[in-house]
C-alpha cells in the first residue's frame, strides 16, 4: 500500500469517526444546557435550503469512502445540520431568522444580519469542539501505542491503526492548531451573542452584496482568508491568536441571491481592504471572485441542483478536486481554477 493511500485511509478513519462520534451538546445558556439536541439547521431547511432543491434535494461536498470529495445529492432535512442546540434554544435564539414568503430577508436589519452570523458560528463553534475531544482521545491512543484501541475507535484495520501511530507529530501539531481555532471561534460566538442580547452591534462590521434575478447556492460559515484578490497575504499560517476570521452566510430571497460578510471591527485594517477589492469588481468578475472564495474556504455549502447539472463532466470534477486540495494546501485566487456559482433564478 503506498504512502498516499494510507494517509487517505486514515483521514478518512478520521472523518467517519466524527460523523459517528459527533458531540450532542447544546451551546445556549452560555453552554450551560442539559437539555437533550436535535438536528438543527446551520442553513435553514424550510425556506432557504427548499428554494435551491430539486425533489427536496441540494448538492454538497462530501468525502466518500475511497477518500475522494464528489458532489453528492443529499435531501434538504439533512443538509447542514449539527447536534449544537436544544429544541428549545434553536427556536428561540433564531425564529427572528426563520425566513418565510411573510418573513424575508431585510438587508437593512442588523439584528437579522447578526442572528446569521450566529447560527453559522455557532456551527463552527461545535465542529471545533468536536473535532477537539476527538484528537483529544485520539493524542491518548497515539501516546500509548495502543493499535487495537486506535483500530476499535476508528474501526479500521492494522496497517491504519500503525499509520496513525507513525503521524503522531503530526496528529499534534494538527491539535495545537485546533486549540487556536477554537478558542478564536469561542470568542467570537460569545462575542455576538453578548451583542444580540444587549442589542449593541457597533463591534461588528457588516458587507452585504446583492445579485439581483440570481440563485445558485447557500452558506454559512466562519473561515480565516489566507490571501485577498491579488495574493497579498491576510493571515499567516501560523497559529495565530488573534486571526482576521470572517463570517460568510450566503442564500436565495426576494429574487435575489444574497453574500453576507461579517467580522469583528478589530479586524477592518486586514479584512477591509479585500472586502474593498470586491466591492470594486464589475458584477460578473464579481461572482467568480465570491464563488472561487466560497469554494476554497467554505465546507458548509449547498448547491442548487440546477447549477450542478448545468456544469459538464469536466468541470464537475475540476471543481470537485480544486474543492479536495484545500483541503491541505492553500492557493491564491490566480491558482484556483475559474468557478461560478450565481445561476439566473
Amino acid at each position: 500500500m503506498s504512502e498516499e493511500t494510507r494517509l487517505r485511509r486514515v483521514f478518512m478513519a478520521l472523518v467517519d469517526w466524527r460523523r459517528r462520534d459527533a458531540l450532542a451538546k447544546c451551546l445556549g445558556n452560555d453552554l450551560q444546557c442539559g437539555a437533550a439536541v436535535i438536528r438543527s439547521h446551520s442553513i435553514q431547511c424550510g425556506f432557504i435550503l427548499k428554494q435551491l432543491s430539486a425533489d427536496g434535494h441540494v448538492y454538497v461536498f462530501e468525502h466518500e469512502l475511497d477518500g475522494v470529495v464528489r458532489l453528492t445529492r443529499k435531501g434538504i432535512r439533512r443538509a447542514s445540520t449539527f447536534s449544537g442546540f436544544c429544541a428549545a434554544h434553536d427556536q428561540s435564539i433564531f425564529r427572528r431568522i426563520d425566513f418565510s414568503n411573510e418573513r424575508t430577508f431585510d438587508s437593512e436589519s442588523v439584528e437579522q444580519i447578526l442572528l446569521l452570523s450566529l447560527r453559522a458560528i455557532s456551527r463552527e463553534f461545535w465542529a471545533k469542539l468536536n473535532n477537539q475531544a476527538s484528537l483529544r482521545r485520539l493524542a491518548d491512543l497515539t501516546r500509548q501505542r495502543d493499535v487495537a484501541g486506535i483500530m476499535a475507535l476508528f474501526n479500521c484495520d492494522d496497517s491504519v491503526a500503525r499509520t496513525v501511530i507513525l503521524r503522531a507529530s503530526d496528529i499534534g501539531l494538527f491539535r495545537e492548531g485546533t486549540t487556536w481555532s477554537t478558542e478564536r471561534t469561542r470568542r467570537s460566538f460569545f462575542s455576538l451573542s453578548r451583542q444580540l442580547e444587549n442589542q449593541k452591534y457597533h463591534l461588528t462590521v457588516r458587507q452585504v452584496f446583492e445579485f439581483p434575478n440570481r440563485t445558485g447556492f447557500a452558506a454559512a460559515s466562519g473561515t480565516t482568508p489566507l490571501y485577498d484578490l491579488h495574493g497579498k497575504e491576510i493571515n499567516s499560517l501560523g497559529h495565530d491568536r488573534d486571526a482576521a476570521d470572517l463570517v460568510l452566510n450566503a442564500f436565495p430571497s426576494n429574487g435575489s441571491q444574497w453574500v453576507v460578510v461579517t467580522y469583528h471591527q478589530r479586524h477592518a485594517n486586514r479584512l477591509a481592504p479585500f472586502l474593498n477589492q470586491l466591492i470594486a469588481l464589475p458584477r460578473e468578475e464579481r461572482e467568480i471572485a465570491i464563488s472561487k472564495f466560497v469554494v476554497m474556504n467554505i465546507e458548509n455549502l449547498a448547491l442548487a441542483p440546477a447549477l450542478v447539472n448545468e456544469l459538464t463532466p469536466e468541470k464537475r470534477q475540476e471543481v470537485e478536486s480544486a474543492f479536495q486540495r484545500t483541503i491541505l494546501d492553500n492557493e491564491t485566487f490566480t491558482q484556483f481554477p475559474e468557478v461560478n456559482l450565481f445561476i439566473k433564478a
